[in-house]
């Protein structure tokens, strides 16, 4: 993923405006004071719309120096009544363009909360994992701001920011260090504070759902397999993210030593005398500003002991109830083929050509099954398809195949008309609309809002039905059966939403026929 991408991906999602960052929020005349107890002292929040928001809340100790890639140390305790009424900083990261969070920094172990009411109403608690690879992002994107999923659909919805790429995720014991995968263990830092806070809240500490989209579904998937993470959830939702964004130990280690060298030093020890910005910079060289060159989760023996997802259900993970789904055209602004809107037949099975058999015999084939769809559209599905399609197959096959619970699958398959519809449902189209956040978001939507809101409101529901019972059924929604392995039954998301059995089933065959080596790996 080049720098340019996660740019145009950014102004894709919400305008460059209304991504910037978001800054202090103080109270104003007509928001109502909000004060909880919690384990480390009293916060004040703010009744806004109905809804009570606490930002900016600390679940673990700030992360510089000895604390540097050190698994999180506990908050301190404070005295009197603490502010939780802005946005927290958000872990340093190297994506400088419109929409990055502009207040970085070392203090980044923060959450947010949005409740209905901090009673003891025992409501489900939906918390959310961002995306953005393993590198950038954090919980304070306007497009999954809580106020109107918690409110409409009363639930407790709470957004994590933890430690990203090297701070999180660099790969340090084989060098001799006791550190990796930290940015997991800040996740399980967060699950913990829920755990023994959310009551306060009006949440329920033993129905948590944790939901996270890209990069926040392989971090969900990275906690199914965790020891430490087992009894902090109890429901998973991974949206076009299935836990593959993984390295080895050898190439962790490699890019570990590549940091030390590119800051002079020899030990692992003395990166934690730097600051944030000079490791910044360092990794700035040996990644080029590429967010895939960045460290990814590592199967390391103990924090996550291996990979299983999305070929197999870890022996932790069996009774837990899984949704899965992607959109129909991931790959208009995610990794698309260069040219691809101005692709002619020619240029698309020249494309396809670098992967399939008789090329021009399978784009012939997804013309017959997508009569009025550009060669861009069918290119697009197909890729698609390798990059999410397979992994979110596998993953459903793999929970419906195992005992103890069930999967739900999805597509979405509206298209926004911005751009003249071409990128169809691009990749995290699905995230303001399972936040119900479309007026938040009306650059992504442009024309089509009236209709996004309708789809906004069956995925926003089944997303809190699920969060409540297991199940994404519930009065007023389409009916949506469990996933098998005979049927394949997923839920399709459009403006008249509706399951089907298998829907892309032909599209699958055709490329398994003309596939040269097998289905490709998804990125998923």
């Amino acid at each position: 993923m080049t720098e340019s991408f996660a740019l145009n991906r950014r102004q894709l999602m919400s305008g460059a405006a209304m991504l910037a960052s978001a800054t202090a929020m103080p109270l104003r005349a007509a928001e109502a004071a909000i004060v909880v107890e919690t384990n480390a002292g009293r916060l004040r929040g703010a009744q806004r719309n109905g809804v009570c928001a606490f930002l900016g809340v600390p679940y673990g100790a700030p992360t510089d120096g000895a604390r540097r890639f050190r698994p999180p140390a506990p908050v301190q305790k404070w005295d009197g009544v603490r502010d939780a009424l802005a946005y927290g900083q958000a872990c340093p990261q190297l994506s400088d363009g419109p929409g990055s969070p502009t207040n970085q920094g070392d203090d980044c172990l923060n959450l947010n909360v949005w409740t209905p009411a901090c009673d003891d109403g025992q409501r489900p608690v939906m918390v959310w994992l961002h995306g953005g690879v393993l590198a950038t992002g954090s919980g304070s994107a306007p497009s999954t701001e809580g106020t109107r999923l918690a409110g409409r659909r009363d639930v407790v919805v709470v957004n994590v920011t933890h430690r990203l790429n090297i701070f999180g995720y660099l790969y340090l014991e084989e060098l001799g260090e006791e550190s990796f995968n930290v940015g997991q263990l800040d996740i399980v830092a967060a699950l913990q504070w829920v755990r023994d806070n959310i009551a306060h809240f009006g949440g329920d500490p033993d129905n948590v759902t944790i939901f996270g989209e890209s990069g926040g579904g392989t971090k969900v998937a990275g906690l199914l397999q965790m020891p430490a993470a087992s009894g902090l959830f109890h429901k998973a939702i991974m949206q076009s993210g299935f836990g593959t964004l993984t390295h080895t130990r050898e190439a962790g280690e490699a890019m570990a030593r590549s940091l030390m060298a590119a800051m002079s030093v020899s030990r692992a020890d003395d990166l934690r005398a730097f600051t944030y910005e000079q490791l910044l910079e360092g990794f700035r060289k040996i990644s080029g500003g590429h967010v895939l060159r960045s460290p990814m989760m590592v199967a390391d023996g103990e924090v996550v002991p291996g990979f299983m997802l999305p070929h197999k259900i870890p022996p932790l993970a069996q009774n837990i109830p899984m949704m899965v789904g992607h959109t129909v055209t991931e790959t208009s602004v995610l990794f698309p083929p260069a040219g691809v809107f101005e692709f002619d037949w020619e240029d698309a099975a020249r494309e396809l050509g670098k992967r399939y058999r008789d090329p021009a015999d399978l784009v012939a084939a997804f013309r017959r099954l997508m009569p009025d769809a550009p060669p861009s559209e069918i290119v697009l599905t197909i890729t698609t398809i390798e990059a999410m399609g397979y992994n979110s197959r596998a993953l459903s096959d793999a929970r419906a195949s195992a005992p103890g619970a069930p999967a739900f699958t999805y597509m979405l398959a509206w298209k926004t008309p911005i751009q003249g519809g071409r990128l169809g449902a691009p990749h995290a189209l699905d995230v303001p609309l399972v936040f119900d956040n479309v007026q938040a978001n009306v650059p992504l939507f442009g024309d089509g809002v009236p209709e996004a809101e309708r789809v906004a409101d069956a995925m926003s529901a089944a997303w809190a039905a699920f969060a409540r019972s297991g199940t994404p059924n519930a009065p007023g929604l389409p009916e949506w059966p469990a996933y098998t392995t005979q049927q394949r039954e997923t839920m399709v998301f459009n403006l008249e939403s509706k399951a089907a059995n298998d829907p892309w089933g032909e599209k699958y065959a055709l490329l398994a026929r003309h596939a040269i080596a097998g289905p490709p790996n998804g990125s998923g």
